[in-house]
């Protein structure tokens, strides 16, 4: 088997027999952007926009009070590069499978909110022309969320991924997302 998949397969399994259990099931969506530092190179390209937008999907399971698993994707746009002096789009890709830690609030805080930490694993790919990469990374982040009703969820996040498949320099994905429980 691939051993790209495992880290995804794994995840799916944990998340499908932890749902029969008392874990509570939500799926979301994300909007965002991220920045590339400068100095990108891919293939030789270098970037002429250093800002894409992000749209991505998630689900999970949140396992217990203080921790959750999920998994997810997301679509990196409008990103261009120059490539042998002609501008070119690139399409990059994000699948992550990752543990969420949530902090234990104190009483002064309101029962709605609540701070996390995130570590995973991504499968990041990229395509510009030609030429394409893809790679394994660790990523990792913080975030925090806030209950809006009963069942939906708001959250703001960001997301560091260290060795991108558009380049070896860090990452950063800034989100905002809502999801639903069930």
């Amino acid at each position: 088997m691939n051993k790209v998949l495992q880290p995804f397969l794994v995840c799916i399994v944990i998340l499908c027999f932890t749902g029969a259990a008392n874990a509570v099931s939500y799926v979301g969506a994300d909007i965002g952007f991220t920045d590339f530092p400068s100095g990108n190179t891919f293939h030789n390209a270098t970037t002429s926009n250093k800002r894409g937008y992000i749209m991505g999907i998630y689900s999970g399971n949140r396992l217990h009070k203080n921790f959750a698993a999920e998994v997810g994707y997301v679509m990196i746009t409008r990103i261009k590069m120059q490539i042998a002096g002609a501008e070119q789009k690139v399409s990059a890709h994000l699948f992550h499978a990752s543990g969420l830690a949530y902090l234990p609030m104190p009483d002064s805080v309101p029962a709605i909110l609540d701070a996390y930490g995130r570590l995973g694993v991504g499968y990041t790919s990229a395509k510009a022309g030609e030429s394409s990469n893809a790679k394994t990374a660790l990523l990792y982040g913080v975030g925090a969320e806030l209950r809006y009703y009963h069942s939906v969820i708001l959250r703001a996040e960001v997301l560091r991924i260290p060795n991108f498949a558009i380049q070896s320099n860090p990452v950063t994905i800034y989100q905002l997302g809502v999801h639903m429980k069930f």
